[in-house]
C-alpha cells in the first residue's frame, strides 16, 4: 500500500496545531512575563523592547519552539500509529515552512 494514503491528515493536524499553537501561547506568556520583569526592575518603557531584542530572549524562543516542535512531532506520531517517524518529520517540516515564512514577513 502507498505511504501517502496511510499518512494520517488528523495527526497532521494535531501535531502541527499543538507545536503552533503551543509555541505561540506559551511564547506570548514569556515575553509578557519578560516584559513584567523589567518593568519591576525599573527599566524604562522605552527602553525594555530594545532589552527584548537580545541574545538571552532570541535563545529561549528557540530552544522553545524547538520543544513544541518535537512535541508536535511526537503527537503526530502517537496519533497516527503508522509510520510514526514519517509524521513527526512532516509536521516538523510543516512548521520550518510557517517558520520561515513568518521570519521571511519581518522587517529587516
Amino acid at each position: 500500500m502507498a505511504v501517502h494514503r496511510q499518512l494520517n491528515l488528523k495527526a497532521l493536524a494535531l501535531g502541527s496545531l499543538t507545536d503552533i499553537g503551543g509555541s505561540l501561547l506559551v511564547g506570548g506568556i514569556l515575553g509578557l512575563s519578560f516584559s513584567i520583569y523589567l518593568e519591576a526592575q525599573g527599566v524604562p518603557k522605552n527602553e525594555i523592547p530594545v532589552r527584548l531584542e537580545g541574545f538571552i530572549y532570541h535563545i529561549s524562543f528557540l530552544l522553545l519552539g524547538f520543544a513544541f516542535t518535537v512535541l508536535g512531532g511526537y503527537v503526530a506520531g502517537r496519533i497516527s500509529k503508522v509510520h510514526e517517524v514519517l509524521h513527526g518529520g512532516i509536521v516538523a517540516g510543516i512548521e520550518l515552512l510557517f517558520g520561515l515564512l513568518f521570519w521571511a514577513s519581518l522587517p529587516l
